[in-house]
């Protein structure tokens, strides 16, 4: 799923399909588990794909997703939130940062402004 996402430009980007979310939030996991500041590379979208894992039951594998949230950063962000696009835009955000291979955590809003993610459960 990832390679489809690779040269859309995210306002292109396709929702994952209903039946895909279960897994593409498994390998989400699984990506965090082995490198926790890679929540990084989701840009904004970090904020709802967080609540999409805790609602999925991955609190207690992963035990850095905890209920903070930046209302700040979840305010730039389109609704409605449906899970499949919340997944495809984050992953084309997470790739693009992945090609830089840099742990920034100045990201760019869907509107072009810049904001600094940072995640308080998992960076302190």
């Amino acid at each position: 799923m990832l390679d489809a996402l690779t040269n859309t430009p995210p306002e292109t980007v396709a929702p994952i399909p209903a039946d895909g979310v279960p897994e593409v939030l498994g390998n989400i996991a699984r990506d965090l588990q082995g490198q926790v500041l890679r929540y990084r590379w989701f840009g904004v979208w970090w904020w709802p794909i967080k609540v999409l894992l805790l609602g999925a039951g991955y609190g207690p594998n992963l035990p850095m997703l905890r209920h903070y949230m930046d209302s700040e950063a979840l305010a730039t962000l389109p609704r409605p939130l449906e899970p499949g696009q919340v997944l495809a835009e984050g992953l084309a955000h997470y790739q693009y940062a992945a090609r830089l291979a840099r742990h920034q955590d100045w990201v760019e809003t869907p509107d072009g402004d810049m904001i600094r993610i940072y995640d308080a459960d998992i960076e302190t």
